[in-house]
């Protein structure tokens, strides 16, 4: 990377970035990936493949714009998952109403592993918000729903 200028590094300002919102959002979403995921390793799917198989699950057939929307994900990565989980036999692509839209709907195999993933979600739940505490949770959520909002409409 090309230096923009040759000052010296101010390390006390550049202490303040320990207040920064992406970095603090993102050091909780590991440790809560991390959270969940050894807790559903034996299903074999990734947090973002789950999530997505959660969001058609609950939908039943969902245009794929729509997944992408909700999620708050790019194209490309909702792309490369959606074509993990066809290949794998669990998602159906299908033309929606309108030619240019496609819809997603679970096989009865997704169906299967997503029944068996969800009770194992249950377990990492509970645990989660057990060290969490459910009343801490309930705020926090709402606060996380406000923050999506927010940028939602940025």
């Amino acid at each position: 990377m090309a230096a923009l200028n040759r000052k010296p590094l101010d390390r006390e300002a550049l202490a303040g970035a320990a207040d920064c919102v992406n970095m603090n959002f993102r050091r909780a979403s590991r440790l809560l990936s991390g959270a969940y995921a050894q807790t559903m390793a034996p299903t074999g799917l990734s947090d973002a493949q789950f999530t997505l198989l959660v969001t058609v699950g609950v939908a039943g057939r969902i245009d794929f714009g729509d997944v992408a929307r909700f999620l708050a994900t790019d194209p490309t990565t909702l792309t490369r998952n959606t074509r993990l989980l066809e290949r794998a036999g669990y998602l159906r692509k299908t033309p929606g109403k309108d030619r240019r839209l496609r819809e997603l709907s679970l096989t009865p195999e997704g169906e299967r592993v997503l029944a068996e993933a969800f009770e194992l979600w249950k377990v990492a739940q509970a645990r989660v918000i057990e060290r969490i505490g459910a009343k801490r949770w309930a705020a926090l959520r709402r606060e996380l729903d406000a923050v999506v909002e927010v940028l939602r409409d940025a």
